[in-house]
């Protein structure tokens, strides 16, 4: 970790610097730090979970997505649903589901509709999907 970021952190950690939290954010996310993705979230800065999310989302940052998701942050799981329903990767929405993220179930059977995939779009209507439901009535 370099000398600036070291600094950050301890005005971070001593004085509660919401302006240095916000720096080590953009820092964190922009080398996909997780030490310090981990220290800002464990900290708990006011700007941190959802700030972090949202810069790891206009990075394309998945990993430090999946990070903040683990760590129960809804904003990361919504902007990784966005991410994966953009780019069709239905691996990252169905780590989602697995995850407990319903409108990730949703965005997977919609994909899985499009394509004629009834077999996931049961699977995403067992896991509690209303637009699976829906997908599937006749």
């Amino acid at each position: 970790m370099d000398e600036d970021r070291e600094a950050l952190r301890r005005l971070v950690e001593e004085q509660g610097d919401e302006e240095a939290a916000a720096r080590l954010i953009e820092l964190a996310v922009h080398d996909s730090d997780a030490d310090t993705l981990r220290f800002l979230v464990d900290y708990g800065s006011e700007t941190s979970g959802d700030r972090l999310a949202e810069l790891a989302a206009e990075e394309g940052d998945l990993e430090s997505l999946r990070f903040l998701v683990d760590a129960g942050n809804e904003t990361a799981a919504d902007r990784l649903a966005e991410l994966a329903t953009a780019s069709g990767d239905e691996a990252q929405l169905q780590w989602l589901v697995d995850n407990g993220h319903l409108g990730a179930a949703d965005r997977l059977a919609e994909i899985a509709s499009a394509r004629g995939d009834l077999e996931t779009v049961q699977r995403m209507a067992d896991e509690g999907s209303e637009v699976a439901e829906r997908l599937l009535r006749p």
